[in-house]
């Protein structure tokens, strides 16, 4: 593992290869995200954020208005 640090050091990935991490909650209430960024190789929280959810989109763990729920997502996208 040291060795993969020093090596990653000199020779660092080129930033296009650098994937974000990101996570995604859905929820019977909300739909929230959080994103993960990069900064002098320290991990940061880049973005979160949180968007109500009309109540019965998503109900037991089944999505009652799929369309709605795409929008939503899409809107998050950007």
């Amino acid at each position: 593992m040291e060795f993969q640090k020093t090596l990653f050091t000199f020779f660092p990935p080129p930033k296009f290869l650098m994937t974000r991490a990101a996570g995604l909650s859905l929820s019977e209430d909300a739909v929230r995200f959080v994103e993960f960024g990069d900064r002098s190789g320290k991990p940061i929280l880049a973005g979160f954020g949180a968007k109500q959810i009309p109540e019965g989109m998503l109900k037991d763990g089944e999505i009652g208005k799929p369309e709605d729920l795409k929008k939503i997502l899409r809107d998050f996208r950007k």
